[in-house]
């Protein structure tokens, strides 16, 4: 099981869910198989929802509070086409708590980038919450609705950065692409 997204970048703001994933590998190998994965999340699913389960064109819904105690959480497997399938926990208001994905190799390796940014130049982390937490405001940041990911702002940010010499040496770069 691991972290990826703001919590693991060091991005995060007080609105920011915890986003893991899971990489059972085999034999150190990674299978990519979405039909896995969706079986994978739903045996995962079934095992915290309570029925019944909604089932609606790319979702299904169900309550999983007796599974996780007094806390009022609802799940909810997303299926989108292009994403990554996801569990995705809410809190009573709807708001995304954790999104558990199974061998999400690619939120893992954008994550490791956004922190060796931070790691080189401290400035980025802050610059980079006041860039999501105005995105969300304003409502630009929302990949599930079309928009921007918060991914995206955060490429765009550290090119801007470097662009003006802001952000880190040319050496350092070079560095971060060999390691």
């Amino acid at each position: 099981l691991h972290c990826y997204g703001s919590t693991a970048t060091g991005l995060q703001t007080r609105l920011s869910d915890l986003d893991v994933t899971w990489v059972p590998a085999a034999d150190g190998v990674v299978e990519d198989s979405r039909e896995r994965d969706i079986c994978e999340l739903r045996r995962l699913f079934h095992t915290v929802g309570v029925l019944p389960v909604v089932l609606t064109v790319r979702e299904e819904v169900a309550d999983c509070a007796a599974a996780l105690g007094p806390h009022a959480l609802q799940a909810r497997l997303v299926l989108p086409h292009v994403a990554p399938p996801v569990l995705r926990l809410e809190d009573e208001a709807g708001r995304a708590v954790c999104d558990i994905t199974v061998n999400n190799c690619e939120g893992l390796r954008n994550s490791a980038l956004l922190r060796a940014i931070g790691d080189a130049c401290p400035a980025f982390r802050v610059l980079g919450r006041v860039v999501k937490h105005w995105a969300q405001r304003c409502g630009i940041a929302d990949r599930a609705r079309g928009r921007l990911s918060t991914y995206g702002l955060m490429l765009m940010l550290a090119g801007t950065l470097q662009r003006h010499g802001a952000l880190v040496d040319d050496a350092a770069v070079a560095a971060l692409w060999r390691d």
